[in-house]
């Protein structure tokens, strides 16, 4: 076999190594952890085990969430009151586990996400009429960055 012939041959067998290498990083998430699926317009079962029955709350995510696991948010934006005007409801963050946003409701690894172009918002604005530079009305939800909890995990 010539030089470039193998070479040709080598290269063509690596790059058919990198959907396997990808998929077994993508699958090591299975091993112990969950990804649970966030997508307010979900149409399925609400279970959030995939983006078909994607839970269509955060709320719900967060309930069943354990330490390890990843929640991932399609765009939209979030608000913690479930729709009932309540300004005392928040979203709980639950420590250990990673809440990402920026998918479009496709993606089956973390790093296929864009959060420039499917921006997820988790808006405490529960009328949506704050205005543009964030000046507060009466409907938003209270701050509450004590209670939270959070975990920098860099």
């Amino acid at each position: 076999m010539a030089r470039g012939a193998f070479h040709n041959y080598r290269c063509c067998r690596e790059l058919r190594a990198i959907p396997l290498v990808a998929a077994i990083l993508c699958a090591a998430n299975a091993l112990g952890q969950q990804t649970l699926y966030v997508n307010q317009a979900a149409t399925g079962s609400n279970g959030g085990t995939c983006w078909a029955d994607a839970f269509v709350d955060l709320h719900d995510a967060l309930a069943v969430a354990l330490p390890g696991d990843e929640i991932w948010v399609a765009a939209g934006t979030y608000k913690p009151d479930r729709g009932t005007g309540d300004r005392m409801m928040s979203f709980e963050l639950v420590s250990g586990v990673g809440v990402y946003g920026g998918f479009s409701g496709a993606e089956t690894c973390r790093d296929e996400r864009n959060p420039q172009t499917y921006v997820a918002v988790l808006s405490g604005d529960l009328l949506g009429n704050d205005d543009p530079l964030f000046v507060p009305t009466s409907n938003c939800c209270y701050a509450r960055p004590d209670e939270v909890g959070c975990e920098d995990p860099a």
